[in-house]
């Protein structure tokens, strides 16, 4: 199985596509030479508009390169966008300075915000062959990075918190073999990433692929979860272990409760 990268890497020293063919199919993601050429005027002319004048107009133009768009959605300067037409936003949402949203793949993929979440800055919200939603009124510290890769889907629930520099998704590379590199063996899905609702995920925490934490659960800063973790509970360490619980009778809450 062949890993994104050796994918892109193909596609990229493929001579059979013109330049313009393999921008737009690792950039605009449509063939449409007038999607092409509205998604290069829209974004050359106001991606790093300064001021109030390029927030109006973004968040009056960019509506029309999306699958959807609420009403009141902000953009920042300098947001990266690649396959708008599989990223739908709800009203309300928040994209600061310097984000990029890519919903790049082949496969049934997008991105999906809900309404009133915010974005912060340098945020990457990246999903190549997997589906990525945000919940509503999610709040993504700056320089987190979220992503949904291989067929693997990650779920953040309504109101969850995270803090910043955070990581969750990817995968796991293969690494049976030791005659060849590891970015060349493929990569193992476990599953994809769920995070229930009224969650906190303190600053520079990493969430593995294959992992569920429930819904009003806390994970202390710098924790790195590697295994489920239940409703209510308060984690912490390398790897996280839960440390106590937020109230005496959530132990009977089940892990895989519907929390989203």
């Amino acid at each position: 199985m062949n890993t994104h990268h050796e994918k892109l890497r193909t596609q990229m020293t493929d001579k059979s596509q013109s330049a313009l063919q393999l921008y737009q199919k690792l950039v605009v993601g449509s063939e449409s030479l007038v999607f092409t050429i509205k998604y290069e005027i829209i974004l050359g002319l106001l991606d790093n508009l300064p001021g109030a004048l390029g927030l109006f107009l973004r968040q009056k133009l960019y509506k029309f390169l999306f699958k959807s768009v609420g009403k009141g959605v902000v953009f920042g300067r300098g947001v990266t966008i690649r396959h708008p037409q599989k990223i739908e936003l709800g009203q309300g949402v928040v994209i600061a300075d310097r984000c990029v949203l890519d919903a790049r793949g082949d496969k049934d993929s997008g991105i999906t915000i809900g309404e009133n979440t915010i974005i912060g800055q340098n945020v990457s919200l990246t999903c190549k062959n997997g589906c990525l939603r945000l919940g509503n009124q999610v709040d993504v510290g700056a320089h987190s990075s979220i992503y949904a890769v291989a067929g693997n889907a990650v779920d953040i629930g309504d109101h969850v918190l995270i803090g910043p520099y955070t990581y969750i998704g990817g995968t796991c590379y293969r690494f049976d073999r030791t005659d060849v590199p590891i970015a060349v063996q493929g990569v193992k899905p476990r599953g994809g990433i769920r995070v229930g609702k009224h969650t906190w995920l303190g600053a520079r925490t990493s969430v593995l692929d294959g992992i569920t934490v429930g819904s009003d659960a806390i994970i202390a800063t710098g924790a790195v979860v590697t295994k489920d973790i239940q409703p209510y509970a308060i984690a912490m360490g390398v790897p996280a272990k839960v440390a106590r619980l937020r109230t005496e009778d959530a132990a009977s809450v089940p892990l895989k409760e519907s929390d989203s």
